[in-house]
């Protein structure tokens, strides 16, 4: 019986060391993975509104230059001016040399 015990035991221990070491590998890597989709999910926030190669224009850079509108025709009116003038200005600048 001691024979047994001496010849198993230590081999079921190095099975259980092993299976904790898979688990925390495992359970360290789904904390790797969501913690990024987090940062993907952050950085996403803030909309992308439009792109002119390297320039880009975010939701937050139209709302910080617009405080209040009267009318929802307004809005649309002087949001899609301040976009356009965004190409306008990219292109100009870019193009001009």
């Amino acid at each position: 019986m001691q024979y047994f015990i001496k010849k198993n035991v230590p081999s079921a221990m190095r099975l259980i060391n092993s299976l904790q070491f898979s688990i925390w590998a495992i359970l360290g890597c789904l904390l790797i993975l969501f913690n990024s989709c987090d940062s993907i999910r952050s950085s996403g926030y803030d909309r992308l509104i439009a792109r002119a190669e390297n320039h880009y224009l975010y939701l937050s850079d139209i709302e910080g230059n617009f405080e209040t509108f009267d009318s929802e025709e307004d809005s649309l009116i002087m949001v899609g001016n301040f976009i356009n003038n965004f190409f306008l200005n990219f292109s100009l600048f870019c193009y001009s040399f």
